[in-house]
């Protein structure tokens, strides 16, 4: 069981749980900072009320240590006058001068001790110095009492109305109070044992300086200087017992204590000696300043612990000034600080809070745009980023979502187009059947007729083909006669060559004859007569014979060309026969295959009968796929209108798809000039991640909405991006009218390669305009795109199997 479980925790920490719920977060942090300030700020108080205490005690008690010194300056003064007027009334006239001296001391000392008593009025010391003051100062202007033992008296109260004094300053400056051992051991040497000490030195010196000077001691006077030496002893003593505490404290001795301990011993042995021998005669003077070198150095031991303790004082009073500041700075940057981490947490707690209260806001209001920016890595930036982070999400659902139904939508909206087009080709496909069916069933009886025909012209050719053989057989004797009768022509022919080289040679022999004969004269007259009747002969022989061979060589080319026709017609017959013959056997296999397809024809008419009841089924079928996919059209229209009230963070299908047709339409009104005005970051054809561009054949950019400079550079430029695909798949897209192109593209935002998909217009046979979205960002909006390619594809294939069904029969 967890400790803030438990019923008596639940129990004491119910009544707190109920008032912070009531609260509101000022009134929260108001109460916590008040809880938390106010006893803070109480303890600053208290803490510094005591350091400043703690530093008031200290100055007060380094204000008491001056007092210290100046009175034991009065005492030594007052102590040392009165020897001197001791000595003087004695009759010492060598203590004028020093006396005159003591005084202007004694009166310089009570006026500075009186300077300083009267700027601390609060001390409450001016009552008790002011009688003195009065006396030291009568003293100080030489009005003694003549009287030895009254001067020495009246000396010796006011030493002792000086330590009483010098007590009551040191209680009044809370020296009595010192909480430190070295400084209230240094203030208990200063005040408690010196002036006892000095003033048993003084006693000593005083009454020894007088039995010197009268040169006898009695037995009274020498019990006092005893009893006095006593007490300088125990006063001594005292003093070195504060000593050795002061050097258990930590703190060395003062400076010439040892050096006032042996001269005060030195002075007591002085004065036992003096006691010792009971009678004077020892220097006056030289005892006397003997004595007063003893108490010089006891009161430069007082002065020496003084300023030891003043500088004591002073160095705690500054370390204590410095706690003081430094509690007091302490204090003040813990207020501060405890005030200014609540002012600043409540800054950014409430800053944050209110962020987180208006973005939630925004998002019940479906503003999926805005960004919660909180800076820092605390449990409520934590929640804001992880916020930002579902919200960006969403967004991105959204906008698939809302992509998605408008691709659906306007697929939907081509499905059924297509679909109605499908179902009027199926209705005129259905009709044809119809008639394809009567066609066929006359084609049947046509084919039997057919068959009927081809039945009796098989066996006319048959008949044909046997008189072909006969007239090829006669064509084959005419072949051979004419052939013999060409033989005969070319043997008739030589025959009248010979008879033709006959009257050549006949009429050489009777040109001969002549030519003898007219050689002969008279006597071969008549032989030249027969010789030239002979030529005669001959030459009408040769033409004769020539006219023959004339005739017979024209009638022998007649029978070679009768012949070589014969021949051709022989050749020609015998084809016509083979074709007859052949004719006869494709008459035969006509009727063959024309029984055949009679038959088919009937079961062809049965086929087409079923097909054409396919026909109305897949009609009927068209028609419910019509039907669905009006409403799933009117579905995605809804879907589309049900979250076109989010505002996104990026652009969406139907968005892009306006902005597309807002740039056709610019095209279309304003021609080439448009580009410009695309390109025109003040145009509105930039929007959050979704720009218009457009561009040619070659896949140069010639307009970038709200980017220029890119106006002129390549697609395949862009990085992630195959430039030569997008471009082809966007033409072929084009040529259809216009449609959605998917490509991977470098998300300027996320630096990742992301599915983005363009649906992009022709303008022109070489420039389109288009418009793209961001499809993709992380795994889940791939999957989503995945699922729409799988969803879109599995669309595709249902409408061409659709199709396909509604086409097969023709």
């Amino acid at each position: 069981m967890s400790l803030f479980t438990h019923p008596a925790v639940v129990l004491f920490m119910k009544p707190g749980m109920k008032l912070m719920r009531e609260l509101k977060f000022p009134a929260k942090m108001t109460l916590m900072a008040v809880v938390l300030l106010l006893p803070l700020s109480w303890l600053t108080a208290q803490a510094l009320w005591s350091a400043h205490g703690d530093l008031q005690a200290t100055r007060t008690e380094a204000e008491g240590v001056p007092l210290i010194g100046l009175t034991l300056d009065v005492v030594v003064q007052t102590q040392k006058h009165r020897g001197l007027v001791n000595r003087s009334l004695a009759g010492d006239t060598a203590a004028d001068a020093a006396l005159a001296d003591t005084r202007a001391a004694l009166k310089s000392a009570s006026q500075a001790l009186n300077s300083r008593l009267l700027t601390q009025p609060g001390s409450g010391l001016l009552a008790p110095w002011q009688p003195i003051h009065r006396v030291l100062s009568q003293l100080a202007d030489g009005d003694v009492p003549r009287d030895a033992a009254a001067s020495f008296r009246l000396h010796s109260e006011q030493v002792s109305a000086l330590r009483e004094l010098l007590a009551r300053s040191a209680e009044s400056s809370g020296l009595l109070l010192e909480p430190e051992s070295t400084p209230f051991h240094l203030m208990h040497l200063a005040v408690e044992p010196l002036v006892p000490w000095s003033e048993s030195l003084g006693q000593l010196r005083g009454r020894g300086a007088a039995l010197l000077r009268r040169g006898q001691i009695d037995p009274v006077e020498a019990g006092e200087l005893v009893a006095q030496m006593r007490l300088l002893e125990h006063t001594s003593a005292t003093a070195q017992q504060m000593v050795q505490a002061l050097g258990r404290s930590g703190e060395a001795a003062p400076p010439g204590f040892a050096q006032a301990l042996a001269l005060s011993k030195s002075f007591a042995d002085r004065t036992q000696a003096l006691v010792a021998t009971g009678s004077g005669g020892g220097h006056t003077a030289d005892y006397f300043e003997s004595g007063t070198q003893a108490i010089e150095a006891v009161v430069g031991v007082g002065r020496a612990s003084s300023k030891r303790l003043q500088t004591l004082l002073d160095e705690r009073a500054q370390r204590l000034q410095r706690i003081w500041l430094m509690a007091l700075a302490a204090g003040i940057a813990a207020v501060f600080g405890v005030a200014y981490l609540t002012l600043v947490f409540f800054r950014t707690s409430f800053g944050a809070v209110r962020v987180l209260q208006g973005s939630v806001a925004q998002l019940a209001a479906g503003d999926f745009a805005t960004r919660i920016r909180l800076r820092g890595t605390d449990e409520l930036s934590v929640v804001g980023q992880s916020l930002d982070a579902m919200t960006g999400r969403i967004s991105e659902m959204v906008s698939d979502i809302r992509s998605n139904s408008s691709i659906v939508a306007q697929a939907g909206s081509r499905l059924a187009e297509d679909t109605k087009a499908l179902s009027e080709r199926t209705e005129s496909q259905a009709s044809s059947l119809e008639q394809t069916s009567a066609s066929v069933q006359e084609i049947s009886a046509a084919v039997r007729r057919s068959a009927q025909g081809s039945e009796a012209a098989a066996q006319m050719a048959a008949r044909m083909s046997r008189v072909a053989e006969q007239g090829g057989q006669s064509i084959q004797s005419a072949v051979a006669s004419m052939q013999d009768i060409q033989a005969s022509s070319k043997r008739v022919n030589d025959i009248v060559g010979v008879i033709e080289g006959i009257a050549f040679q006949t009429n050489i022999l009777a040109l001969n004859a002549a030519v003898e004969a007219a050689r002969a004269g008279e006597q071969g007259r008549g032989f030249a007569v027969v010789a030239s009747e002979v030529r005669s002969l001959a030459q009408r022989s040769s033409s004769s014979a020539r006219e023959i061979k004339s005739l017979i060589g024209a009638s022998s080319g007649h029978v070679e060309t009768g012949v070589v026709q014969i021949a051709g017609a022989s050749r020609t017959f015998e084809e016509i026969v083979a074709g007859i013959r052949e004719m006869a056997d494709s008459v035969r296999a006509i009727h063959t295959s024309t029984t055949e397809q009679s038959s088919g024809l009937a079961q062809i008419a049965q086929a087409v009968q079923h097909i054409d009841e396919l026909t109305q089924q897949n009609a009927q079928m068209v028609d419910s796929a019509l039907h669905s996919s009006s409403q799933l059209s009117e579905r995605a229209a809804k879907l589309a209108q049900a979250v076109a009230s989010f505002r996104l963070r990026q652009g969406s299908a139907d968005e892009a798809l306006a902005l597309v047709h807002k740039g056709v339409q610019l095209y279309a009104a304003q021609g080439q000039a448009a580009l410009a005005t695309i390109t025109d970051p003040a145009s509105g054809l930039a929007d959050r991640d979704m720009y218009v561009f457009a561009f040619d054949r070659q896949g140069i950019y010639r307009a970038f909405a709200g980017k220029p400079e890119r106006v002129g550079t390549a697609v395949r430029d862009n990085p992630g991006v195959d430039g030569d695909k997008l471009v082809r798949d966007a033409f072929e897209q084009a040529a259809r009218g216009g449609g959605w192109v998917d490509y991977d593209f470098a998300n300027p935002q996320t630096g990742a390669v992301d599915l983005k998909t363009s649906y992009v217009e022709p303008v022109r046979d070489d420039l389109i305009v288009g418009c793209g979205i961001y499809k993709s960002r992380g795994s889940a909006a791939a999957g989503q795109a995945a699922l729409h390619r799988g969803q879109r594809d599995e669309q595709k294939k249902h409408l061409v199997g659709v199709t396909k069904r509604a086409a097969a029969p023709a």
